[in-house]
């Protein structure tokens, strides 16, 4: 299964994509109600796949697995994103700040920690799927 982490990677990335254009689209409050009742079930879905599923491949498991786990992955960002005041971007758009100096002001600060805290589920993640995969 030397393909593993590049599959687990593709379904992150793909779910993720999907996950930060309905951000656009979808309101907030739907993210806030139903983000945790998604993220849990999906969690532990994953890790279960191998056991109640035929998915037997170099693709198809990691592929569900990072898809699945997604959820997870992107909630810190989403919560410290969705617990922002509304006309925080309008605000620091309208004080004339560039892009780049939004970015270093105002979106790492604010965003460092959560997607800290999501590379460390990642990591945690991929371990964990690939032992019980084993």
């Amino acid at each position: 299964m030397a393909s593993f982490y590049p599959c687990f990677f593709l379904g992150i990335l793909i779910c993720a994509t999907g996950v930060v254009l309905s951000l656009q689209i979808v309101p907030r409050w739907v993210f806030k109600n139903l983000g945790l009742a998604f993220t849990f079930p999906c969690a532990m879905l994953a890790l279960s796949l191998p056991y109640w599923t035929e998915l037997r491949g170099d693709f198809w498991l990691p592929f569900w697995q990072g898809t699945l786990n997604t959820p997870l992955i992107m909630l810190p960002p989403i919560a410290r994103f969705l617990s922002l005041p509304e006309g925080t971007l309008r605000t620091a758009k309208g004080l004339g700040a560039k892009p780049l100096l939004r970015l270093k002001k105002l979106w790492l600060p604010l965003l460092f920690l959560p997607l800290l805290l999501s590379l460390v589920l990642i990591v945690f993640l991929v371990i964990f799927c690939r032992v019980f995969t084993l």
